[in-house]
């Protein structure tokens, strides 16, 4: 092979290994930043497969960036290596002006949601959250199958006023009902 055909080889490696490196970060930074978010929310006291406090936010103590303020928020890291998780919760009607909860997988993708407006009033919502390989639900549960153990789990309900302290109580008061448990329970 002559110069002029090493230095194209060469030339070719480099960019194929710099587009390959681009194409592999660009699967990897999701995973990163939300392990990331991960350690800054243990930090913080949170723990794995706990739905953590509804707490109204500031930006002062936001984790995520361009959190709504108005939304008094839920969530749990989720690890489902030791088996399914099920999340149970009633949609808090009148004391919201919306609600929805949603399951992210570890890479960031939004993998489900559910709002309000899908549920009757008053009616629980049961979700499994599950690897493809554990059992699936019984009928009448929303069945999440995640691509890896690790995920997120985010309840959003939005304060009709986030001044009227007697109604934030009141929305907090109904969120207190929503649980996440191992299922089948261990």
């Amino acid at each position: 092979m002559n110069r002029g055909g090493r230095i194209a080889a060469r030339l070719a490696l480099l960019v194929g290994s710099a587009v390959a490196g681009w194409v592999i970060m660009l699967d990897r930074i999701p995973v990163l930043a939300t392990d990331m978010l991960f350690e800054a929310m243990t930090a913080a006291g949170a723990r794995t497969n706990r739905l953590g406090p509804a707490v109204v936010r500031s930006a002062r103590a936001n984790k995520v960036p361009m959190a709504n303020a108005d939304i008094l928020a839920r969530s749990a890291m989720l690890d489902l290596s030791a088996g399914p998780l099920r999340f149970t919760g009633t949609p808090p009607g009148d004391k919201a002006a919306y609600w929805s909860v949603s399951v992210f997988a570890h890479n960031t993708d939004t993998l489900f949601v559910l709002n309000d407006r899908q549920v009757p009033p008053g009616r629980p919502v049961v979700v499994q959250l599950r690897l493809a390989h554990q059992p699936q639900p019984e009928a009448g549960v929303w069945d999440v199958v995640l691509p890896s153990p690790r995920g997120f789990l985010l309840v959003r309900p939005t304060m009709k006023d986030r001044e009227d302290a007697a109604g934030v109580a009141a929305l907090q008061a109904a969120l207190a009902d929503h649980r996440l448990e191992a299922w089948p329970s261990r």
